[in-house]
């Protein structure tokens, strides 16, 4: 993109390019670019081995695709001297070329700018006429769907007659309401109608029945407007009146049976015939009303009912309507956007404008840049005292085992350091485990002595005493340890020795000293438990003078049970009456609790470690479980230790030369 420099001030590249020396420029530079390409070389290593990489995947430039694999040989290296870095606090880029030749390195990177801007300007065009066909040939469909949508329309209206829909909709509301009032009013006209045909039926009733001897009251007649209204009726109704005075005044001179009296009365009697007659013109007078005003009323709740339908109709036909005009204005200004987005891209496909450009060309430089000595000689330095450095810390802190001597002294300060055996010669895999027979003079011989003397000023007695060898986990030497101290102890004047092997789960003491496996005469610790065997039978005389082996024997189901018996007690307390020195060989002491259980049993144990195996942490917590259980743990015994980690003392010595003959001492 285009970089606009500030109006005013300085130029903030200049001001760092004044404050860096070119030296210091150049070996970040270089820096950079050395890092760059190990990345992208590691990365395309990884890719190629998990196969992250297909054929198709890979762009038309690069070199892989080329068919001439000089061409393709000559790109992969051009392309590692080339290297483009953003300047900082601007939009402009650096365009790095390395060759032997500064015309030409000014050539590639001058060439390599003005490519990358043709072809941003092509890509663009490229674009803005794709765009135009696309617009181009979906203004085709929207063309289309417009004038589909719009002839829907009209011909919707044309079928339903919606020539002015507003105006339509408004009469059909106005109609509505004057139907609606005029309903009104026919009700209320056909109530009061009713009323008056009610109560001028009820009068006739009553006239009707005069002749069974009752009489319709004057107030009855009076009440009745449609009656009053009647010439007829009032002059009934007044000669009523007239007969009815005149009878009142004979009856006063005259007896009922005076012809008088029977005149008066049948002249009043076809008098109120006459009247019931005329009530009776009224009453259907009154009653065509009635059914004229409900016939009345009843066509206009019909016409209200029509023009309430007309009105829904008219409404559904408006939504309808109203759906197609809808969907007509929206395909419309769908059809304009993209006429109006066509003609944009039509004119940017004829006037293409790029907003990149070459700022500054590259010109060649008269100052080689590499190589410099004295630079990749200290940069080398450094980064072989930083690799080494951290390498050495890697392994330092990468460990979780105890790694020497050092290690016994870090972690477990207070516990005594018996002796240390070292990985001699003679001790390999094809050697037997009984080192002090096999090998009485050499290397491992003296340090198994050295921890028989160490063990001795540990117990703080003189024998007989016990104590058990325990070791972290398995396969860490506690067996081959207690085998040979048994030997070195026996080797000592007037020092009977038993070495017991307590592991019942994986006994080797018995194979180690070649007992054999017969069932009367190869008797062992789970018999005497078991009460198959006596204390004697158990004991298995060996080569050495002096001890005395008493193997495991078969393996039980319950090891741990059997070794919490009294009878493991009483044949300790029988060897010490004997007077014997007793060795335990246990089992692991993390996995199981025999080693606690028999330590707790004896005067002491002795901890053995393997150097570069066994772990800190396992050999800690072995510490505190015996420490928690109140067991004394009479020192550290590190065996496998590699002849540079042991101390001076020991690698000097006379008596710890190694020799190349294979009994050497």
């Amino acid at each position: 993109p285009e970089y606009q420099p500030r109006s005013s001030g300085p130029d903030p590249r200049k001001l760092v390019q004044n404050i860096e020396t070119p030296w210091i420029r150049d070996t970040l530079r270089w820096v950079k670019g050395t890092v760059k390409t190990l990345k992208r070389k590691i990365v395309s290593t990884i890719k190629s081995i998990f196969g992250l990489e297909s054929n198709e995947s890979k762009p038309l430039e690069t070199p892989e695709n080329f068919p001439d694999k000089k061409i393709a040989s000559l790109v992969r290296a051009f392309k590692g001297h080339v290297s483009i870095q953003p300047v900082r606090m601007s939009k402009l880029v650096e365009v790095i070329v390395e060759s032997e030749s500064p015309e030409f390195a000014a050539f590639a990177a001058n060439t390599l700018a003005q490519v990358y801007i043709d072809r941003n300007l092509k890509r663009k065009s490229q674009f803005t006429e794709f765009a135009s066909q696309w617009f181009a040939s979906q203004l085709d469909d929207l063309r289309r769907k417009v004038e589909k949508s719009e002839q829907e329309l009209y011909a919707f209206r044309a079928k339903h007659g919606l020539v002015n829909l507003d105006n339509q909709q408004t009469i059909a509301a106005q109609r509505l309401a004057e139907r609606n009032q005029e309903l009104i009013t026919a009700e209320k006209e056909r109530t009061e109608i009713k009323t008056r045909y009610k109560q001028i039926e009820k009068i006739r009733a009553k006239i009707r029945a005069q002749a069974d001897g009752k009489k319709v009251g004057r107030s009855d007649m009076d009440s009745l407007t449609d009656v009053l209204n009647s010439d007829a009726i009032r002059g009934l109704r007044s000669r009523e009146i007239e007969l009815m005075v005149e009878l009142a005044n004979l009856s006063e001179k005259y007896g009922p049976l005076h012809p008088k009296m029977i005149q008066g009365k049948t002249k009043l009697n076809e008098l109120q015939t006459r009247m019931a007659e005329e009530v009776d013109k009224v009453y259907g007078s009154v009653k065509n009303s009635y059914q004229l005003a409900l016939a009345k009323e009843e066509a206009i709740r019909e016409n209200v009912q029509q023009q309430r339908d007309e009105k829904v109709a008219l409404d559904k036909f408006a939504v309808q309507a109203s759906l197609l005009e809808r969907e007509a204005n929206s395909n419309r200004q769908m059809y304009d956007t993209f006429l109006q987005q066509m003609s944009r891209a039509d004119l940017s496909t004829k006037v293409q404008t790029g907003n990149m450009y070459l700022a500054e060309p590259a010109i060649p430089n008269a100052i080689p840049i590499k190589p410099q000595t004295p630079r990749d000689i200290l940069l080398g330095l450094i980064m072989g005292v930083a690799t080494s450095v951290g390498l050495v810390f890697f392994m330092e802190y990468g460990s979780r085992s105890i790694r020497g001597p050092r290690d016994l002294k870090r972690y477990f300060d207070g516990i005594l350091t018996l002796g240390m055996i070292p990985k001699a010669p003679e001790v390999s895999k094809h050697s037997k485990s009984l080192v002090m027979l096999t090998h009485p003079k050499g290397v491992s011989a003296n340090c198994y002595r050295h921890i028989r003397t160490s063990i001795w000023i540990a117990m703080e007695s003189e024998p007989p005493f016990s104590f058990a060898v325990a070791s972290p986990n398995d396969q860490e030497g506690k067996t081959t340890l207690a085998a040979n101290l048994a030997i070195a102890m026996a080797q000592v004047e007037g020092v009977r020795v038993v070495l017991i092997d307590a592991d019942l789960r994986r006994p080797r003491l018995g194979s180690i000293f070649r007992i054999t496996d017969d069932h009367e005469k190869g008797k062992g610790l789970v018999h005497f438990l078991d009460g198959d065997a006596e204390e004697s039978e158990i004991l298995h005389e060996t080569t050495v003078p002096n001890l005395a082996v008493v193997p495991a024997g078969p393996v039980p189901h319950q090891p741990t049970e059997m070794i919490h018996s009294k009878k493991m007690g009483a044949l300790l307390q029988w060897c010490r009456e004997q007077g014997f020195s007793v060795i335990l060989d246990t089992p692991a002491a993390l996995p199981v609790v025999d080693a606690m259980v028999l330590g707790n049993l004896v005067s002491g144990v002795v901890l053995t470690v393997s150097a570069r195996q066994t772990a800190k942490d396992d050999a800690l917590e072995t510490v505190e479980r015996f420490t928690n259980h109140g067991i004394k743990i009479l020192g550290l015994v590190m065996q496998k230790v590699p002849m540079t980690s042991l101390p001076t003392y020991y690698r000097k010595s006379p008596y710890f030369v190694f020799k190349n003959q294979k009994n050497a001492g």
